[in-house]
């Protein structure tokens, strides 16, 4: 039957294990810290963003879609009460803590209507980010996106950056990644620009190559090791 644990279980995994972790500078994995844990960003509680084109419908659509888990789920599974989400990041100009998210996202997109010269992060998402820069002393930065994005800018100001692509129905396996339960494992199957201009030639200094992952242990709170 479509849809069964078993279903389930196999696309967790798979989201998993496509993951790249791009950047950790003593980020993660992240444990209990000594204040909430503040999420933001609409992509980390929504099915359809993470889900993409070709999902029900051709063009895919935001909301939840279909049945699944979300970020903000796998995250609330293994912090509890912790954890903090607000899709704008708007938490008070007085709050800062320890360890925050944000996960940015594409719109859905399938076959030409996904073209686009300029792809990189929406205006609403980088807002978001820059309100959780002044709050959080740990940032990480989750990605939703059918392709690498021109976002070096975001990528330099994150202590920690995650391409999870398109991680489907069953993005809260992620959260597995991020406490280190289980390790990252994929590298990028292409370059990642370092800009918008690198889109329109083959650039010769990516931000980083293809074949760039990095993987850390529950054990090890370091920049984390090249898997290749």
């Amino acid at each position: 039957m479509i849809g069964s644990t078993e279903h389930r279980a196999i696309a967790a995994e798979a989201a998993r294990r496509s993951a790249v972790l791009l950047k950790n500078s003593r980020a993660l994995p992240i444990a209990a810290s000594d204040g909430p844990i503040l999420v933001a960003g609409v992509a980390a509680d929504d099915i359809g963003l993470q889900c993409g084109g070709w999902t029900v419908g051709w063009q895919g659509a935001a909301g939840r879609t279909t049945p699944g888990t979300t970020l903000l789920d796998g995250l609330r599974s293994a912090f509890g009460g912790e954890v903090l989400f607000d899709p704008a990041g708007d938490f008070g100009t007085d709050t800062r803590t320890e360890v925050g998210f944000v996960c940015i996202a594409e719109l859905p997109y399938a076959e030409g209507p996904g073209d686009s010269a300029t792809v990189t992060a929406r205006d609403e998402d980088r807002a978001v980010f820059s309100r959780m820069r002044e709050r959080c002393d740990t940032l990480i930065l989750v990605i939703y996106s059918g392709r690498p994005l021109a976002i070096s800018d975001l990528i330099e100001r994150a202590d920690a950056v995650v391409a999870a692509w398109l991680p489907g129905s069953e993005a809260g396996s992620l959260a597995e990644l991020l406490t280190g339960t289980h390790e990252f494992e994929a590298v990028t199957p292409q370059p990642w620009p370092a800009s918008i201009e690198d889109l329109d030639a083959l650039s010769t200094a990516p931000l980083y190559p293809t074949g760039h992952g990095l993987t850390n242990t529950p054990h090890d709170r370091n920049d984390g090791r090249a898997l290749r």
